[in-house]
């Protein structure tokens, strides 16, 4: 019996330094999981922040690209061939959603300066379309033989005139567009902004003065070949009258 009791008191004793062991072992486990819970954490975090990028980058690219084709549509917005491009207004919409509050009323005042300056030159576009068609049905009359000198002065004059508000249309459409890529480029400090990247202001706007005096030349030859077209296309329709 006594035998039991020294070995039981024997136990007891080192049942507190069995505790401090299990002790440590356990905090020094729940030291090491906080660091790596805290790890996670930061990694889900990252991952969220990645895929939150991911979708802007792809939204603002897309936007990127109908912007682009918006702005050289107006700058050629003279043309009766040009088609209106289509998706401004999906990627616009999309922009609204998930951008900054500095994007977000940039690219409102882009798109609202877009829409009035359509709604500005549409009727001096009408207006040159109308001459068009009247040169056809002026052309169709000249051939038929009908009141060849009144309806050949008419032809030429109605002529002359859309020359005239073609090259008027087109320094205004080069004028909208200069100022809407004014207006593009708030866009681009505000989203590359979001997105953590620098921009060169100076830069692009030195590009950009660059691009529209090429254009301005390159309109200029355009009006210069339509004037010579036309007076082609005038001689043709005289020729085969035999006057």
């Amino acid at each position: 019996m006594e035998q039991v009791l020294n070995t039981l008191m024997k136990h007891l004793g080192l049942m507190p330094a069995f505790f401090g062991t299990l002790l440590a072992v356990v905090v020094g486990a729940m030291l090491a999981w906080v660091p790596l819970g805290w790890q996670l954490k930061h990694d889900s975090k990252e991952r969220e922040r990645e895929r939150q990028m991911s979708l802007r980058r792809d939204v603002y690219l897309s936007a990127a690209e109908k912007i682009g084709e918006a702005l050289e549509y107006l700058m050629c917005f003279f043309q009766t061939e040009k088609v209106p491009p289509k998706g401004l207004g999906g990627v616009i919409n999309q922009i609204r959603i998930i951008g900054s509050d500095e994007t977000i009323a940039a690219i409102n005042q882009f798109n609202d300066y877009l829409v009035n300056a359509h709604l500005e030159l549409g009727p001096q576009k009408n207006e040159i379309d109308i001459l068009e068609n009247r040169n056809k049905f002026l052309s169709v009359i000249i051939k038929s033989g009908i009141d060849l000198d009144k309806n050949i002065r008419e032809l030429e004059d109605a002529w002359k005139e859309g020359i005239k508000l073609t090259y008027k249309l087109a320094e205004q459409c080069q004028q909208k567009a200069q100022a809407a890529e004014e207006l593009f480029t708030p866009i681009i400090v505000a989203i590359r902004k979001e997105m953590g990247a620098p921009f060169d202001d100076v830069a692009y706007r030195a590009m950009m003065k660059i691009s529209n005096n090429d254009w301005k030349k390159a309109t200029e030859k355009y009006v210069i070949a339509m004037r010579e077209r036309g007076e082609q296309a005038i001689q043709t329709i005289i020729k085969g009258t035999d006057l």
